[in-house]
């Protein structure tokens, strides 16, 4: 019974709720994220990690094999 009163609470709420603009929130997140301490230490490690990948042997040794028939 206790579901039954849950859904019909949560159905007559519904459309006095306000509305959730997805996208903006998603752009928000990434805006905090981005200027915290943890964002900016992030995205250096994943650019000396590109940087690495780029000149790595294993790369090398990979373009070198998909590139025979």
């Amino acid at each position: 019974m206790k579901r039954l009163w849950t859904l019909a609470v949560r159905a007559c709420a519904s459309p006095f709720e306000p509305r959730v603009d997805v996208t903006a929130s998603d752009r928000e997140i990434e805006a905090l994220v981005g200027a915290s301490w943890i964002g900016s230490a992030s995205e250096s490690f994943v650019s000396k990690l590109q940087v690495a990948w780029l000149d790595s042997r294993c790369r090398a040794l990979l373009r070198a094999a998909s590139r025979q028939p």
